[in-house]
């Protein structure tokens, strides 16, 4: 007869966090992924614009009509490059504080908008902070600290330091995915 043991199927998506997920992007073109932060589980993945099922020849037959075009079959979470935002930070802080760079207590001038690199950098709502620590910035959130962090590294201890982090190479997961850059 048959024998043999089959393959092992784990699931780790809750519904609930997926159904949040999608909720969240309704009406937006992206993404959202949660995962457990101990394992990297997988809790919930969502890409938006979606489908529905029952019509998928219909989108098969969109995507092939315009091919250079944004197909709803495209998994914006696993298929495309974003910018990082302020995700990042982490990445330029870890850096900083590792290479001893800044530690948590260097002061930062925060203005609401400078330019760093020929290109004005901007907080969010262009909101000034005045002269801040390492470590309220990143609770702040300021882009224009992690600018002048990033500048002070200097771009290579910044590309080890993403390097560190995983980016230019692919990620171990069950599905492909877009190999991030830096």
């Amino acid at each position: 007869g048959i024998g043999g043991v089959g393959n092992d199927v784990t699931l780790t998506l809750n519904s609930k966090i997926q159904q949040a997920a999608q909720d969240a992007l309704s009406g937006y073109a992206g993404a959202c992924v949660v995962m457990d932060p101990e394992t990297g589980a997988v809790l919930g993945m969502a890409s938006s614009p979606t489908y529905d099922a029952a019509n998928f020849a219909a989108e098969i037959e969109k995507a092939n009509a315009n091919p250079d075009g944004e197909s709803t079959l495209l998994n914006r979470a696993i298929q495309t490059l974003y910018a990082p935002g302020s995700t990042f930070k982490i990445v330029t802080l870890a850096t900083a504080l590792e290479d001893g760079v800044a530690s948590e207590d260097t002061v930062f001038s925060s203005p609401g908008t400078m330019d760093i690199g020929n290109a004005p950098v901007t907080n969010f709502n262009k909101n000034s902070y005045g002269d801040i620590t390492l470590a309220r910035a990143t609770e702040l959130s300021s882009n224009t600290v992690f600018g002048q962090l990033g500048v002070e590294m200097g771009a290579e201890k910044l590309v080890d330091g993403a390097d560190k982090f995983g980016f230019n190479r692919k990620i171990d997961f069950t599905l492909n995915t877009a190999t991030s850059l830096m």
